[in-house]
């Protein structure tokens, strides 16, 4: 009591005196702690519509190891074929696309070169169905250019007429 106060109800119950926390509640670095991993996922739709086809799940790391803990040897990744019945796949052949157009000769003049034009895997070969030869990708044909012009003409001792003049090689100051 002081200064002549009143008494503070139940102070002969030295608990009621005592209130209690928790604090510092995290590890300390001498404690081991595991890698701890989270519950799993659901399984995943299945991959496919029809044939075999596979479900995952998936779960992760919560905590890593600590303090010489067992490490995370844990699989983070599961996969199931799927359990239900699926229709057997539509078996479906390699389809081409149309064929590009026909690039340049190879050649510019002067006789005989090569085209080249391709075309590309549009739909790919599906449960069993026949791939695309790649031999049948591209195609080649000849090409025939005109002769070269020659730079200098002169026949029987005369020279040729001039060409056209070419573009200016400045646009001021003399070219």
């Amino acid at each position: 009591l002081l200064a002549g106060g009143s008494e503070c109800a139940g102070l002969n119950k030295m608990l009621s005196t005592i209130e209690t926390s928790a604090c510092n509640t995290a590890p300390c670095s001498l404690d081991k702690e595991s890698c701890r991993v989270s519950e799993w996922s659901a399984w995943s739709n299945c991959s496919s519509a029809c044939g075999a086809g596979q479900q995952v799940r998936q779960r992760e790391i919560v905590a890593e190891a600590a303090a010489g803990g067992a490490p995370c040897q844990l699989a983070l990744r599961d996969t199931r074929g799927c359990p239900d019945p699926r229709p057997t796949c539509e078996q479906r052949d390699c389809k081409w696309s149309d064929w590009k157009d026909w690039g340049d000769c190879s050649i510019s003049c002067g006789g005989f070169g090569q085209q080249l034009r391709y075309r590309y895997v549009s739909e790919p070969a599906f449960a069993g169905g026949a791939d695309c030869d790649v031999q049948h990708a591209a195609e080649t044909r000849s090409c025939e250019m005109p002769d070269c012009a020659e730079e200098e003409v002169c026949i029987n001792g005369t020279w040729g007429d001039w060409s056209e003049w070419t573009i200016c090689s400045k646009s001021c100051k003399g070219g």
